[in-house]
C-alpha cells in the first residue's frame, strides 16, 4: 500500500475467484469537503502536467505523450478474456480537448447495444421507431417507380435537432445491387425523429425490401 495526501493506493496481485473484480492498482473513492465561498473552476482526481523534454543538440522524437498505454491486457495459459480494453470509461462523459486521431477503427462497437434493427410495414413511407444511435431498417417490398422517391419518418429518442444522422444502403440483402439512393432530409426542430428518403435510380419499377442503415453523428451550436 502506497499513502499519498491521507489516501491509500493499493498494488497487488489480482484475487482469485470466478465472480470477482480485480485491480492491480486501487485509487479508491475519496470525499473532499470544499469550505468558503471561493469557485474552482477544475477538481480532478488525478492531475497529470505537461511533461518537457530537452537536449544540449538537435535531437528528434518521433512520437511523444503524456500518457501511453502500450495495449491491451493479454492473456496466457488457460485464461480467457472475452473483451480486452486498452482504456476503459465505465461510465459518464468523457471531453477531449485537443484533436483526436484513429490509427484503427473509430465506432460503435457491435455487441455494445448502441444498435437496432426495425421493419418497416405497410408500405415505403410508413415511419418506424428505433431508439438507438445507429441501426438497420427493413423497408416495405411494396412498388416503388424508376426515378420515385419515398419518404418516412424515423422516431428515435436518440437523435438531438442539432444531429446528423449518416444513411446508407445496404448492399448485402436481396435487394437489385445499386439500385437505390437513400439520405436523410431532415431532423425535427426539438429533436426526436428524423426523416429519411429512399430513391429507386433504376429506369423500372421495384417491389424489393432494401436494407437501410443510419448512425447518428452528434453535432453542436456552440
Amino acid at each position: 500500500m502506497t499513502t499519498l495526501n491521507g489516501a491509500t493506493y493499493t498494488w497487488g496481485a489480482l484475487p482469485s475467484g470466478a465472480t470477482t473484480t480485480g485491480s492491480a492498482l486501487t485509487l479508491p473513492a475519496i470525499t473532499d469537503t470544499v469550505t468558503g465561498t471561493n469557485t474552482a473552476t477544475n477538481f480532478q482526481a488525478v492531475y497529470i502536467g505537461i511533461p518537457t523534454w530537452t537536449d544540449s543538440g538537435a535531437g528528434t522524437v518521433t512520437n511523444a505523450a503524456t500518457v501511453w498505454i502500450n495495449g491491451a491486457p493479454a492473456h496466457a495459459g488457460s485464461l480467457a478474456i472475452t473483451n480486452a480494453f486498452a482504456l476503459y470509461v465505465n461510465a459518464g462523459a468523457a471531453q477531449f480537448g485537443g484533436t483526436m486521431q484513429s490509427i484503427g477503427e473509430f465506432g460503435y462497437v457491435a455487441g455494445g447495444g448502441e444498435g437496432y434493427t426495425v421493419s418497416q410495414i405497410t408500405s415505403k413511407t410508413t415511419g418506424v421507431t428505433i431508439n438507438n444511435v445507429c441501426g438497420q431498417i427493413t423497408l416495405n417490398n411494396a412498388a416503388l417507380g424508376g426515378g420515385a422517391s419515398a419518404t418516412f419518418l424515423v422516431t428515435d429518442s436518440a437523435v438531438h435537432g442539432v444531429d446528423w444522422p449518416g444513411v446508407w444502403v445496404y448492399g448485402n440483402n436481396s435487394s437489385t445491387a445499386n439500385a437505390y439512393e437513400a439520405h436523410c432530409t431532415g431532423v425535427t426542430a426539438a429533436g426526436g425523429s428524423f426523416y429519411i428518403t429512399v430513391t429507386n435510380i433504376t429506369g423500372g419499377s421495384l417491389s424489393e425490401a432494401p436494407i437501410i442503415g443510419f448512425a447518428i453523428v452528434r453535432a453542436s451550436t456552440n
